[in-house]
């Protein structure tokens, strides 16, 4: 067959088997913490606030009425970006009106008047 092969080769060919297996390994434990994670966030989804049209209205009316910004929080706020955290990300709000209730438990907009 093949004569006279290097040593070396040998030497290349068990280093790609080795990283060909690992990285098999380390995709293999990625999917099932991303598997894992979806199902925490499921239920984590069904137990998260829900803003009715109404309350959406009064939290808007408070944020303008307190000149902060979209979230409820000073102007000068800087958010972290990136993914989710279902996704392995450190995000955890999908939707800006659950964030704001979240953050303010004691509901300050329901103070604002017309």
């Amino acid at each position: 067959m093949v004569k006279n092969l290097p040593l070396w080769s040998f030497a290349v060919l068990g280093l790609s088997l080795v990283l060909g297996i690992s990285f098999y390994v380390k995709n293999q434990f990625n999917q099932s913490i991303i598997s894992e994670n979806s199902s925490y966030e499921a239920i984590a989804a069904e137990d998260a606030p829900v803003a009715s049209t109404q309350q959406k209205k009064l939290i808007d009316q408070w944020i303008t009425a307190n000149d902060l910004n979209t979230y409820g929080d000073p102007k000068w706020v800087v958010y972290s970006s990136g993914p989710l955290k279902k996704d392995g990300g450190l995000n955890k709000y999908t939707d800006r009106y659950i964030y704001i209730i979240d953050k303010h438990p004691d509901a300050p907009w329901n103070t604002v008047t017309n």
